[in-house]
């Protein structure tokens, strides 16, 4: 289920009142016994803490391995220095940019065209963004978060869970990220892709960012 967009995990923000983290777990279980799987669940809450649902589709979590080297491919040759190894493949691809830190919401703004985001985490909000990405790398998050499903229907690839990516990933320096494979190389890696191949269906969130209609900072 989806949490407040200002719920960012480090550094405070809004944080769900117990009643409600159940009554959403309600709902959850009860969509999930309807549809016959598990839901991607969009909600809302008014300033009366009064919550809404807004819409449930079916959870995709993708059809590869949880961790990256249970990924089966042929062994690349590769010599830039590796400068990150670990992580959870949420959307599997190569991609390559510059490094830009992004520690919240307010940061979007200076995301520019072609970069590498690196982050504490991937909440909701910064899904507005995703159209100028190579590719995601983030201390914390999850494969079935909002984030991570919406960067596999755009052939992103994101790799979470790298712990201290924020921190040991330099500045301004250009990077490829192997999300299938777990790891950070120093500068272009050759076959590393320049804009990640966006998937052919149309999703009523790809169709709107597609067009350029959709909001972004």
């Amino acid at each position: 289920m989806r949490s407040l967009s200002g719920a960012y995990g480090r550094g405070g923000g809004a944080r769900l009142a117990p009643e409600t983290a159940l009554q959403l777990a309600r709902w959850g279980m009860r969509l999930e016994n309807l549809a016959g799987r598990p839901q991607d669940i969009e909600w809302c809450q008014d300033q009366h803490e009064n919550l809404y649902l807004l819409q449930s589709r079916p959870l995709t979590t993708g059809t590869f391995p949880r961790e990256p080297g249970e990924i089966k491919t042929e062994p690349r040759e590769i010599a830039n220095p590796v400068l990150l190894e670990g992580g959870v493949t949420a959307s599997p691809g190569l991609g390559m940019g510059q490094f830009c830190l992004v520690q919240r919401k307010e940061d979007l703004a200076k995301v520019p065209e072609g970069a590498v985001l690196v982050s504490p985490t991937l909440p909701p909000d910064f899904s507005v963004i995703i159209h100028r990405l190579r590719a995601v790398v983030a201390d914390l998050g999850s494969r079935a978060s909002h984030f991570a499903m919406v960067a596999r229907e755009y052939g992103l690839p994101v790799l979470v869970g790298a712990r201290e990516a924020t921190k040991l990933l330099p500045p301004g320096r250009v990077v490829t990220v192997d999300a299938s494979q777990g790891r950070v190389y120093l500068g272009e890696v050759a076959g590393g892709q320049g804009r990640p191949q966006r998937s052919a269906a149309a999703t009523p969130f790809f169709t709107r960012a597609s067009s350029g209609n959709g909001k972004s900072p």
